[in-house]
């Protein structure tokens, strides 16, 4: 946002972020490997994404309906799901606003419905807030365990593939949260995108994981040994959301949750890979429809090639750890830059 809306920048570029330290590095081929990087991570988040969450969209559906699981019932949920939010985004800012609007609001009705007539309230309060605590006194230590001896490979397999799965976003959450906060303060942008995103986060979480953990330590579902059984973390989560009531119904609005879920974060996707088509771009302007409508069907491809091609979850996990250690390196370059950047804008402003 400071580089858009503040510094009046045209190149809506991840190299252009790095100027303040690269200089006119950026206009050569620093600047290229830069975006060529970042358009892999782009590409490597929407595959992730869709590769790790589409199985559990189509075992719902498939619970609903009757229908079973098939290559072609995953091909017609990624059809439908592309179609939504080529749609939403093809209609600029107006069409992403109510797709998060939409979103937002199905999510929480979930959350809430969970929470006040699951049966376990009582637990996910309590556990919630010893979480919390416990998160706060091993934040550093959890952050840093590299579990040496492989007792457990937790970190190798969980930790860091999180925090590899965040930065491949990072490409493009940045720049979409940017360009729509023309006219807001740092606090607040700060405030939305981290405090209230996090806040978020910890919410569903505490919700819906104490959720499935309460009713495993009351005895009224043994999670652990169903997936110990066949291995199948999809099917483990649909027993746990069919212990609500009126579970059909339950199903039907996590569909609706998740297929908006997935327009809301690839309108943003396809709104930053569609501006990596520009040399210059004025920071209110928006990419051509036909632009965005590219980006959107591409998007979708490397993901239906992993669906199709059967990765295991190592395999997908790799896609994004891979991907984000390039990007890692990217993000100091750019937190170094906006510190010197904003020191010279301080410093003209005297």
């Amino acid at each position: 946002g400071f580089m858009l809306h503040v510094r009046k920048r045209s190149r809506q570029k991840y190299s252009e972020a790095c100027r303040p330290v690269l200089g006119n590095r950026v206009d050569g081929w620093a600047g290229k490997l830069i975006d060529l990087i970042a358009v892999f991570a782009l590409l490597a988040g929407t595959a992730t994404t869709f590769s790790l969450a589409t199985p559990l969209l189509a075992g719902a559906i498939s619970n609903v309906t009757g229908i079973p699981q098939s290559t072609g019932l995953t091909l017609v949920i990624l059809v439908v799901v592309c179609a939504i939010y080529t749609f939403s985004v093809y209609f600029g800012m107006k069409g992403v606003q109510l797709s998060a609007a939409t979103c937002t609001w199905l999510f929480f009705g979930l959350l809430a419905y969970v929470f006040f007539f699951g049966g376990q309230t009582r637990f996910i309060i309590e556990e919630g807030i010893t979480a919390l605590g416990n998160m706060t006194q091993n934040f550093i230590g959890l952050s840093t365990w590299t579990d040496s001896l492989r007792t457990s490979s937790f970190p190798q397999t969980w930790t860091i593939f999180y925090w590899a799965y965040w930065m491949v976003w990072c490409v493009a959450v940045p720049f979409f949260i940017g360009s729509i906060s023309k006219g807001r303060t740092l606090r607040q942008v700060i405030l939305g995108g981290y405090v209230f995103g996090l806040s978020g986060t910890f919410t569903s979480f505490i919700i819906m994981g104490n959720y499935g953990l309460g009713l495993q330590m009351h005895g009224k579902l043994d999670v652990l040994s169903a997936y110990a059984a066949d291995g199948n973390l999809y099917q483990a989560i649909l027993d746990i959301l069919g212990q609500l009531p009126l579970s059909k119904a339950v199903l039907v609005l996590l569909v609706l949750c998740m297929i908006t879920f997935y327009s809301t974060s690839f309108d943003s996707i396809t709104m930053v890979a569609s501006t990596y088509t520009y040399k210059e771009l004025k920071s209110d302007e928006e990419p051509h429809r036909n632009v965005k409508l590219f980006w959107a069907i591409f998007l979708i491809l490397l993901p239906l090639a992993l669906i199709f091609s059967e990765n295991s979850m190592s395999n997908l996990q790799t896609v994004s750890i891979i991907a984000a250690f390039p990007v890692g390196i990217i993000m100091l370059l750019i937190i170094t830059s906006f510190f010197k950047d904003a020191d010279a804008y301080l410093k003209e402003q005297k």
